[in-house]
């Protein structure tokens, strides 16, 4: 009896954590995370855990486990206790998921931007109170005012130059904000500060600035100075 309330007991907990577990566990997904080498084969020894986290993906499994899905992870003492993919990674292609599949972090990877930013301030390269265009002169004036700052909180009046062209690189951004001229400023948004908006261009720029202060691309700064070093040795394709 004693051992079955113990049991029970550990159930009500899984169950109470697993509300707050759920969105952390897709944060993970999105970083591309793999299994330690020391992590077993998904363990589910325990159907609270598996029915619990299958309620919240009805949405890709059974009559739905051809549609997009999702990864998650339960972790209980720094160990996996728990991992199942669900639904498609591809449904054009009709490739299921899998606790590897790799995900395109979109905006996830702003944060990494501005970690990259702090740590080239840290080590003297930038000052987030320096403007934009003393590392990118070729921007228009009329961006004069504009500090790092001010990119990093969105309130930088920053025109939004094809950003959404999921085909263009970052130099290809810049290069539209460049031709923008005068136009590369929101004027309802003025003064520079006083308006926020949430504009990709923001952190193109910042990027920017993290490669050419560092010598590095952003992608070689991040996987050298953050992924790396934390052991993320899968989020980065």
């Amino acid at each position: 009896m004693k051992a079955n309330s113990i049991q029970m007991g550990l159930h009500q907990k899984i169950r109470y954590a697993l509300s707050g577990l759920f969105l952390f566990s897709l944060a993970l997904s999105l970083f591309l995370f793999t299994p330690p080498a020391h992590a077993a084969t998904p363990i589910e020894v325990d159907a609270t855990i598996s029915n619990a986290v299958d309620s919240q993906f009805s949405f890709a499994t059974g009559a739905n486990a051809n549609k997009p899905g999702g990864v998650v992870g339960v972790a209980l003492d720094g160990e996996f206790i728990f991992q199942r993919a669900y639904g498609m990674a591809d449904v054009a292609g009709a490739v299921p998921n899998s606790i590897t599949a790799p995900f395109y972090m979109a905006s996830v990877s702003k944060q990494f931007t501005a970690m990259s930013i702090l740590l080239c301030q840290e080590r003297g390269l930038l000052s987030t109170t320096n403007e934009l265009r003393h590392f990118i002169p070729e921007l228009h004036t009329n961006l004069n005012g504009v500090t790092i700052q001010h990119m990093l909180n969105m309130i930088s009046a920053i025109q939004d130059a094809g950003t959404g062209n999921k085909t263009n690189n970052a130099n290809a951004m810049l290069s539209g904000l460049v031709d923008e001229a005068q136009w590369a400023v929101v004027t309802n948004q003025l003064p520079v500060g006083s308006y926020m908006d949430y504009c990709n261009m923001n952190y193109v720029l910042l990027g920017i600035i993290v490669e050419r202060v560092s010598g590095k691309t952003l992608r070689q700064f991040v996987h050298e100075e953050i992924f790396s070093k934390l052991g993320m040795t899968g989020s980065i394709k």
